[in-house]
């Protein structure tokens, strides 16, 4: 049954089952984004003490990964990847 003909009277048990189990869904949604909300912020501080470390800007004031970092990287990783195959 869909939550549109459950919600527009077809049962209350239906209607109470979707909303609780919607509920149950936006819930664990909410769990992985705080888990990958504290890997963000792990991954942030590690690279913050790298630049203080090496003298290298890697951020940019927003905490984003300044362009010309993240086109090296990729350029490397591209070339990391093409040799170990």
């Amino acid at each position: 049954m869909t939550r549109t003909r459950a919600l527009q009277g077809e049962t209350t048990t239906d209607t109470i089952y979707i909303l609780q189990r919607e509920t149950e869904l936006a819930e664990e949604l909410n769990d992985l984004l705080v888990k990958e909300e504290k890997k963000t912020k792990d991954y942030l501080t590690i690279i913050k003490q790298v630049e203080r470390q090496t003298g290298t800007k890697v951020l940019d004031d927003d905490g984003g990964v300044l362009p010309d970092v993240l086109k090296r990287a990729k350029d490397v990783a591209l070339v990391d990847t093409c040799d170990t195959e």
